[in-house]
Order: structure tokens, then sequence, then C-alpha cells
């Protein structure tokens, strides 16, 4: 694609990212420590706020702001809001909520609580996450938990296709497992 890598979510090459005398440097939420240290070495730094879907028409008004090119964003931001308003009424005319198990990684087993983007996503397609009360944003959870709420159904990495799960405890006790109830992330 060739736009120059830095570094990674939680790490940044100081010497390419200098050498490329970048006008600001962009980072999410979660990102704060960097965001930290690449100010104390006085890059111009911006913190995109991303733990909710609401946040993606504000901070594409910011980023158009941030790169004069307001209006489109604008435009862009409203349509946005407009196709979440959409759904939220086709949500909210369903009576049936599934529950669902968003498999960040299998082993540990990771998953998304409450403070995470991806929570927010699963509850605003009408899911329910098995997750959704725990605070951090990606907490381990035990397999005895994943049984007992016995998800409807579970979302996970492509990576984890890999993996030959399914036939071994806690994935071969669980309805969604049985009823191949599986979803995979598209590939990197």
């Amino acid at each position: 694609n060739g736009i120059p890598v830095t570094g990674t979510f939680v790490n940044v090459n100081l010497e390419r990212l200098t050498g490329l005398k970048p006008d600001m440097v962009l980072l999410v939420s979660g990102q704060e420590a960097m965001a930290s240290m690449l100010k104390s070495r006085n890059f111009n730094v911006v913190i995109i706020n991303n733990d909710k879907v609401a946040n993606i028409a504000n901070n594409l008004r910011q980023l158009g702001k941030l790169s004069n090119t307001a209006n489109k964003a604008n435009k862009l931001a409203d349509n946005f809001d407009l196709a979440v308003q959409k759904l939220s009424t086709i949500i909210g005319s369903s009576t049936q909520k599934q529950k669902v198990f968003y498999c960040v990684w299998p082993q540990p087993l990771l998953t998304v609580g409450e403070k995470s983007f991806l929570h927010d996503v699963i509850t605003r397609c009408g899911g329910i996450n098995i997750a959704g009360n725990l605070s951090q944003p990606y907490p381990q959870f035990s397999a005895e938990r994943l049984v007992l709420a016995d998800p409807d159904l579970v979302i996970l990495p492509y990576e984890a296709k890999a993996f030959p799960i399914f036939s071994r405890f806690p994935w071969n006790r669980l309805r969604a497992v049985k009823n191949h109830r599986l979803f995979y992330l598209p590939p990197p």
C-alpha cells in the first residue's frame, strides 16, 4: 500500500517516525502511554476516542477539521449517524436477542468487556455480550463461565480456524458449537 509502517498498537519505531517528520500523530484511546511518550519528544499528538460506535461520526468530523476536509467529513458523519439510527430502529423492533461470545483469542481465553468498542457493536446490533458485565475492555474469561453462559453464537479471530479446539472442553459443551453458529473474522 506504500504507507510506511512505524510501529504497532503498543510500540513505535521512534527513529523511523522522526525521519518521516509528521505534522501530527493520530492515536486512539488505549494508546495514552504512547501519546505521553511522543508528546515528550515534541510530536503533535491527537488521541481519537474509539470506545463507542457513536464516536465514529465524531471522529470523522474531528479528522475532517484536522485535514481541512470538513465538508466531506461532515457528510460522511451525517450518513453514518443516519445508518446507526436506521439500525437502532430495526433492532428496536426485534424481540429476540442472541447471547454472543466474542473470542478475542482462544488460548488463553480472551473476550471483550463492557469498556470495549466491540461490546458496543454487539449490543447495538441487538446481541447480549455474555462478558458485558466485566469492566475491563479485553478480560480473560474462564472456561467454566463460558459453559454456564452457553452463548447462541461465537465470533472468533480468523487465526482460530487453525486451532482444533471444538472437540474439547469448554467448546464441545456449547450450543453455538453444536448448532454450527461460529463466525470468523475475515483474514487480516
